[in-house]
């Protein structure tokens, strides 16, 4: 029988009483804890020189944890259903659908993508205005015979 936690079971304890300590320091409760304040936690271990790579693995994890627990609320994502971002998305689809491009070649290189999108719409050679429908042509009530 092993007493001693192996290495990471004890780095794991580590990063968690240091994110204990911190808590009480700052004066928050587990139930607090958001992505902000981890954020914040973190900044403040890599400010003093505590942070060490394997610290991050055993934060996700203990966040997880709580997440998966209903402890710790995930930051609410922001949607962006702004006409460019649209744009952009087509634009990606395009790409897929039409030129063959791999989705695996645009995760990896979708920053480009998205890069592009907005310098060229910066540029003016793409508009963002609302698409108007073309008036139709005006009917004519006679009807040729």
């Amino acid at each position: 029988m092993r007493l001693v936690p192996r290495p990471p079971a004890r780095s794991h304890i580590t990063v968690l009483g240091h994110v204990d300590r911190w808590l009480v320091r700052h004066r928050h409760r587990a139930e607090d804890l958001d992505d902000d304040l981890v954020e914040a936690f973190v900044e403040d271990q890599k400010g003093h020189g505590h942070w060490r790579r394997n610290d991050s693995a055993a934060l996700n994890r203990f966040v997880g944890h709580l997440r998966a627990h209903g402890v710790v609320h995930p930051r609410a994502l922001v949607v962006d259903h702004s006409l460019c971002t649209r744009l952009c998305r087509d634009y990606e689809q395009h790409l897929i659908a039409e030129r063959g491009l791999a989705p695996v070649t645009l995760k990896t290189y979708g920053g480009s993508v998205v890069g592009f999108c907005w310098s060229t719409l910066a540029r003016g050679r793409w508009s963002c205005t609302p698409l108007r429908p073309r008036p139709s042509p005006p009917s004519s009530s006679a009807m040729p015979e």
